[in-house]
């Protein structure tokens, strides 16, 4: 088992160096590609998108976050819930609504974060992404660790600008790249939350 005791050792290191690159980046204006250029939360409905919105302003006030990013919440459309998937194609015209032909250019991550948190009763009044985690200084939520590890995770693929949209669902990420200027191709990858 020494060969596992190493994996897991490279794993704590390797996630201790993300961190430590995110906290750099906490409170400090960042340069185009050294961060996300447009993070987006989902909400589930209205309520939770004005909660979500003040819970990232107090974040940007207090320096939580990277600066120069633009901080964007979408809310589901009202009636049905549409899913991961529709809400997906939901931010996507919010951004071209917002954007217009321009979005297509920027780095993207899209959290999917909408939802009450039914099982996770201790999360449902700020939602998941708010929840405290037991790390970091000021303390992390897991907006924090997904923003961290997401962006640590996919820096390779930024090297050459072909991602465009990077979609986080739980742990899972979903990497988008530009095919051509009007298509999009989804890969998923989990990422260990070690």
């Amino acid at each position: 088992m020494p060969l596992a005791g190493e994996a897991e050792a490279r794993r704590r290191r390797a996630t201790r160096k993300r961190l430590e690159k995110f906290a750099g980046l906490r409170g400090k204006t960042v340069q185009t590609g050294e961060f996300w250029d447009v993070v987006v939360i989902t909400a589930v409905d209205k309520k939770q998108e004005i909660a979500y919105q003040k819970q990232l302003s107090e974040k940007l006030k207090r320096k939580e976050l990277p600066l120069g990013v633009d901080y964007h919440v979408f809310a589901d459309p009202p009636g049905p819930k549409i899913g991961n998937g529709g809400s997906t194609l939901h931010a996507l015209r919010c951004l071209e609504e917002y954007y217009g032909d321009k979005w297509d250019t920027f780095t993207i991550i899209l959290i999917h974060s909408g939802g009450y948190s039914q099982r996770l009763p201790n999360a449902s009044a700020l939602g998941k992404i708010f929840t405290a985690l037991p790390c970091g200084d000021p303390i992390y939520q897991m907006l924090d660790l997904k923003l961290a590890i997401a962006h640590m995770v996919t820096l390779s693929f930024l090297q050459n600008n072909s991602v465009k949209i990077i979609m986080t669902s739980q742990l899972h990420c979903n990497l988008f790249y530009k095919i051509k200027s009007s298509c999009f191709c989804a890969l998923r990858h989990q990422v260990p939350i070690q």
